[in-house]
């Protein structure tokens, strides 16, 4: 079964590879994109870990927790290759991934806070919170599908 952390895997192994280290922050925003455009694309779940509205954007507890001792600094650690990890994803999860490198792995940390707080499903999550209070608050797979999809049918 793939979970967010094998989703986070599969992006450490290729940072690794590119020697473009990543941070937990940056980490989480591309697990939180693959899932959101998962939704979007095929109206299920790439995995079943819930994802937060954290005051920093969109975070998956699971993959924060595991790399929390890194705090603001690149992710450093041995991984798997990235082609034996990709294997344990079917052919569309490997598109949608190659999608989320291309479109987003060029773009820092702090940018894609930006990108992901500027968007409903995180703004939605945070309602009637202020900007910077710490919140548990779940961003629905509904929100992600609802406002992706939509982006989606712009571009076509």
């Amino acid at each position: 079964m793939i979970t967010a952390n094998t989703v986070a895997d599969y992006f450490l192994a290729l940072a690794n590879e590119v020697e473009e280290p990543l941070t937990n922050m940056k980490l989480n925003k591309l697990v939180y994109y693959a899932q959101a455009w998962h939704l979007a694309i095929f109206s299920t779940p790439l995995f079943t870990d819930e994802i937060e509205a954290w005051v920093h954007g969109p975070v998956v507890r699971s993959v924060y927790d595991l790399y929390r001792r890194f705090k603001w600094t690149p992710i450093n650690i041995e991984t798997q290759p990235s082609e034996k990890i990709r294997q344990q994803f079917g052919s569309d999860q490997q598109d949608i991934l190659d999608d989320i490198v291309e479109i987003y792995f060029p773009d820092t940390a702090y940018a894609l806070e930006q990108l992901t707080r500027s968007e409903d499903p995180w703004i939605f999550a945070r309602v009637g919170l202020a900007p910077y209070e710490a919140s548990t608050n779940v961003i629905t797979w509904e929100s992600m599908k609802t406002y992706y999809a939509r982006k989606l049918k712009k571009v076509s």
